[in-house]
């Protein structure tokens, strides 16, 4: 008998997702209180990089690591959207450490999460004496 799958988040999965906003949103009021203040141009010409090159590691990271095509449309989606931000933060000098103290967080939280979550149980055979 096989087990279905359940659609929906795991709880794990959106503090990850709230832990990643608290992360933008630190680095963020950072760079806004800097002097002298970042140049508008200089910071929309990085996220424009940060566009394009989050798509293409995205999809590249999909197309590898994915095993359906959906997997290449989600990481372009998702390099997309976080590209733009992570490149102009990461351009801000002020909010480096931020953004580095929470990405050493972030991944410390993924890889517990990933550890401590409960492995999918081979299917079992009532009549196997094993």
């Amino acid at each position: 008998m096989t087990t279905s799958r359940r659609a929906g988040f795991t709880v794990a999965s959106l503090l990850l997702l709230t832990a990643i906003v608290a992360v933008y949103a630190a680095a963020i009021m950072t760079a806004r209180d800097m002097e002298p203040a970042p140049d508008p141009n200089e910071l929309a010409f990085l996220a424009v990089i940060g566009f394009f090159s989050g798509s293409l590691c995205g999809f590249f990271l999909g197309l590898f690591f994915g095993s359906r095509n959906r997997d290449m449309v989600a990481g372009t989606v998702e390099g997309a959207i976080f590209g733009p931000p992570t490149l102009v933060l990461l351009a801000v000098p002020d909010a480096l450490p931020v953004v580095l103290v929470g990405g050493v967080v972030l991944v410390g939280f993924a890889v517990l999460v990933r550890f401590l979550a409960p492995g999918n149980a081979p299917p079992h055979d009532a009549d196997d004496p094993r």
